[in-house]
């Protein structure tokens, strides 16, 4: 042979691998002359069928591509080689397409190095090594942008001949070496062949791993095309692309990853893009609608949940591309409309009374109707083409039909508001909603009231109160927390939608008590079924109970529920004069009351929190059925057990919990109306229900720390109320043997008061409250006697004697020690040694008295100190022992 190269062609393994070997050492020599020489016999050979054909697909597959790769990467080549090298790829093209024709595919890999535009060999002397006409490529742009390409059986000819016509193009920058073996290829039939690859289904059609493995070879080539042409290839390609994806069996389908499937799709729409088809875009939807709804026939999860999710991107695509078009559409109608005011025209396309939404300036919607819309130069599905879609290939029955799972229902949201917003969701679609929940595993249930609530805001009014009568359809024993939240959900969603509308709501139900005030109720929207099932005679539990309550509380105290709130005030009433559920009537009252805002910051026409008081009042004698049912729950509560006596302490605790809650209610509503307050005689009934007529002592004393609270307040407790508590009420527990100490401090507390307001005890600013007693926390800092006659003095005297709370009686001691002390010789003057002498008087007369009682017993102080003769009687033993501390 020539140059060293044997002439003989490799007649078994050993010696192919021995001439493998060689041409490898070649290459990595300084020469790769001979190295590229023997390569080309090789393909020669291969070519012309001098190696046999076991050995030629053997050299093909482990070989070929490495031998390829190295030649085009060689430098500084003579023109020898050059041509060496330009025979050869070309050979290997020729050869590749015979492979492919045969189904042959692992031949491809070398064509797809010979199509690496970027090789040295291209960069360099390969440029003018092959003359290549070009004589068509004047029209390589020609064709205006979006035309139809030529019909595909013109360009691609039969397997048995080659393509007629020149496809390449002379782009700048290309090798006319590199645009040379393009045109070679297509006239060998290498891009038919490829395209028959694609389309084959004997034995079976490709999978997507060799689908992608073939396709890339056309982005390879992309530029080395005339416009027309690759247009030409690009649809060709891509209706055999969406020809094998649609068709593929679920089988097949299951042994295909998203990522796969996506990055098929790609190339598809790049090569179509580089093409510069028209409808790239539309078809590029449409496919992922078909595949997604393929899919989603599917029997296999995973594949279903990627169906979806393909047509959900579509669905987002579309939106946002409305919204963007629906932007650029807006400035230029505004454009053109303040160009025409700047002129002094007219606008004359708008009709005469046509609203704000009827000008060209505010008019922004996209025509939905059409088939496709324009944004940015590209056609796009319109939003009305992708609705007809889904309505015609019945989507949410599907989702919502026999195979439902709940991981297709959690991811369909977005499918059914895109419905909903187009109009297209109709009643029927509802009802499949809500039905598809019963006798379903809960998983399903709860998914589906999730989705739900996330519709919700773009339902009608209609569809709403469908909504609604299907939830108030369930039975309220079956209420469980997902089905509270649920409610809870569908209320605020609902009437934030309505209002949003503004659309005109329906009349409450009949069943429900008028709406008092100046405002009308919106739709209820399931917030009074809220409020039923927060009844303590709901038939659920009390932590479901309380759950509903916290719902319907934060509902109707937010703005948007503010309708609502003299509806719920006359509820609540309701329930305080039947004696139902009453805490929770009184703690939603107060919060209602709150969202009002108080005296002199109402606006115009808005009623404060006093004039909504007042209101209750006057419709309802709030404050009289309140005290009504205060006194009928007292009644009805059992005397207090006595301690650890296990469940029955816990529930005096929680009726000692109820009582507060009532008492809390009270003092709110009082400090927060302007007209409403207590009467002597309500105040009575209260005294006499909580404190002469307690069930215990911790009753009376919950009564006892409200009115030292109360008083030091006038617009809870008027001076005159007071007054009467003072003089009247506290006499009322005489005698005082077992006043308690929260009994005794409001005492002292009402003492100072009283005493102050005659202006018998001043305040003493300047002087420090040694003893830290009650009457700072009454009237503020220390104080001064100034008055000789104190009233209440002689209550005061019977509490020090009486008292049987050791306790209780030290700090009478105490008190009336320290008034002493806080006599002040600048205002009595004379007078006050005067009282000092009374002051003793009267402790030696309270001594004198201890000590006749304690001769009464018989036995003086050790008799009762000792308790001896173990037959005393214990009510004398106690008086002994107090008459002793004396």
């Amino acid at each position: 042979g020539q140059g060293g190269i044997p002439a003989t062609m490799p007649d078994g393994h050993e010696s192919l691998a021995k001439m493998v070997a060689s041409i490898e050492r070649g290459f990595k020599s300084d020469e790769p002359h001979d190295a590229i020489m023997h390569v080309r016999e090789i393909v020669r050979g291969i070519y012309r069928g001098h190696v046999s054909e076991d050995l030629a697909s053997l050299f093909i597959k482990s070989s070929l591509t490495k031998c390829v790769m190295s030649m085009l990467k060689c430098r500084d080549l003579d023109e020898d080689s050059c041509e060496a090298i330009g025979e050869t790829t070309e050979l290997v093209l020729r050869i590749a397409v015979n492979y492919l024709q045969e189904g042959h595919i692992e031949v491809i890999d070398a064509v797809n190095r010979i199509f690496a535009e970027s090789l040295p060999f291209y960069e360099a002397g390969g440029k003018d090594g092959v003359e290549t006409d070009c004589s068509a490529t004047e029209d390589s742009q020609s064709g205006a942008e979006g035309s139809e390409p030529e019909a595909p059986s013109a360009m691609l000819a039969d397997r048995g001949g080659a393509p007629s016509g020149q496809i390449t193009s002379a782009f700048d920058g290309l090798s006319p070496v590199y645009v040379h073996n393009v045109q070679v290829f297509h006239e060998a039939g290498g891009f038919a062949a490829l395209l028959d690859c694609i389309r084959t289904t004997d034995p079976h059609p490709p999978n997507l791993a060799t689908l992608r493995f073939l396709l890339r070879r056309f982005l390879r080539v992309k530029e080395a095309l005339k416009r027309r042409v690759l247009a030409r290839f690009a649809v060709e390609v891509r209706e055999a692309v969406y020809t094998l994806l649609l068709s593929m069996t679920n089988d097949q389908l299951k042994n295909e990853d998203r990522k796969s499937i996506n990055d098929s799709m790609h190339i598809v729409e790049d090569l179509a893009i580089a093409a510069e088809l028209a409808d790239t875009s539309i078809r590029s939807e449409q496919l992922m609608l078909d595949f997604g709804l393929k899919c989603m026939r599917s029997p296999y999860l995973e594949k279903r949940l990627m169906g979806l999710t393909e047509i959900k991107e579509v669905i987002m695509q579309c939106m946002h591309k409305q919204v963007v078009g629906s932007q650029g559409r807006a400035r230029g109608q505004q454009q053109q409309v303040l160009q025409g005011i700047a002129c002094g025209q007219v606008v004359a396309d708008v009709a005469p009374g046509a609203g704000p939404q009827d000008s060209p300036v505010t008019a922004v919607v996209i025509d939905a109707e059409a088939p496709a819309m324009d944004v940015h130069g590209e056609r796009w599905l319109s939003p009305q083409a992708v609705m007809q879609w889904l309505l015609d290939q019945q989507v949410v029955e599907r989702i919502f039909g026999e195979n439902i799972h709940a991981q297709v229902v959690k991811r369909s949201g977005d499918v059914l508001r895109f419905l909903a917003l187009q109009g297209a969701l109709s009643d029927d679609h509802v009802c499949l909603l809500w039905d598809a929940s019963h006798g379903k595993h809960e998983s399903v249930a709860h998914a589906i009231y999730h989705v739900v609530v996330e519709l919700t805001p773009q339902l009608s009014v209609p569809q709403l109160a469908l909504l609604e009568a299907r939830i108030r359809d369930i039975p309220a024993e079956e209420f469980d927390k997902h089905r509270v939240s649920l409610l809870r959900g569908f209320a605020f969603n609902a009437v934030s939608a309505t209002t949003q509308q503004q659309q005109q709501p329906p009349p409450p139900p009949p069943h429900r008590p008028q709406v008092g005030g100046a405002e009308a109720p919106r739709c209820w929207y399931g917030l009074d079924l809220l409020w039923d099932l927060a009844q303590d005679s709901a038939p659920i539990s009390l932590e479901l109970r309380q759950l509903a309550f916290t719902f319907v509380a934060d509902l109707i105290t937010w703005q948007p529920c503010f309708p609502h709130r003299h509806a719920f005030l006359d509820l609540c009433a309701a329930n305080v004069r039947c004696g139902a559920s009453v805490v929770q009537a009184l703690k939603l009252t107060s919060k209602i009351l709150l969202t009002f805002p108080p005296p002199g910051k109402a606006r115009k026409r808005e009623m404060c929190i006093s004039d909504v008081i007042d209101d209750l009042d006057a419709r309802h004698d709030m404050l009289e059925i309140f005290l009504v049912e205060l006194h009928r729950f007292h009644d009805q509560c059992p005397p207090s057990p006595k301690p650890g006596e296990g469940p029955d302490e816990a529930a005096w605790r929680h009726h000692l919990t109820l009582i507060q809650e009532r008492l809390d209610f009270l003092d709110f509503v009082l400090a927060s109306a302007s007209a409403l307050e207590l009467s002597e005689q309500q105040l009575d009934q209260l005294f006499h229900t909580l404190v002469i007529d307690a069930r215990s002592p911790a009753e009376a004393d919950l009564f006892f720390a409200w009115i030292e609270s109360a008083v030091q307040r006038e617009v809870v407790l008027p001076a005159a109320l007071s007054q009467h508590v003072f003089e009247v009420s506290v006499r009322r527990l005489a005698p005082f043997a077992h006043l308690s100490a929260a009994g005794y401090s409001m005492f002292e507390t009402l003492f100072v008061l009283h005493n102050r307001r005659a202006q018998r005890i001043t305040s003493e600013k300047n002087r420090a409250n040694a003893s830290g007693g009650t009457p700072a926390a009454a009237g503020g800092g220390a104080f001064e006697v100034i008055s000789s006659e104190l009233a209440g003095s002689d209550t005061l005297w019977q509490i020090a004697v009486e008292a049987a709370d050791e306790a209780v009686g030290a700090r009478a001691v105490r008190f009336i020690t320290r008034l002493r002390h806080r006599l002040s010789a600048e205002h009595l003057g004379q007078a006050a040694e005067t009282v000092r002498a009374h002051h003793v008087a009267a402790c030696i007369e309270a001594l004198s008295l201890a000590a006749t009682r304690l001769a009464g017993t018989g036995g003086g102080g050790e008799v009762a100190g000792s308790g001896a003769g173990g037959g005393a009687d214990p009510a004398g033993a106690r008086e002994a022992e107090e008459n002793r501390r004396i």
